[in-house]
């Protein structure tokens, strides 16, 4: 099947990406990423994005994009 294989490594590329990712939350050095680890970066992420300090995050707006208003 033409493709397959295409996605196939596509497949394991995004898994080698995840992996690295995950690996750069690994804080105590172990090799490997607790539970901890990630909600520890997750809050400290979540918390950067909370502008307003409400414990909500409204949209995000990216550079070059306009936000639009909630109807």
């Amino acid at each position: 099947m033409p493709g397959v294989s295409s996605h196939i490594k596509a497949s394991r590329s995004r898994i080698l990406e995840f992996q690295t990712l995950s690996l750069s939350y690994d804080t105590s050095g172990d090799g490997k990423t607790s539970l901890a680890e990630l909600e520890a970066h997750l809050r400290k992420r979540f918390m950067s994005l909370d502008k307003n300090g409400d414990g909500k995050v409204d949209a995000v707006v990216r550079p070059g994009t306009t936000r639009k208003s909630p109807k």
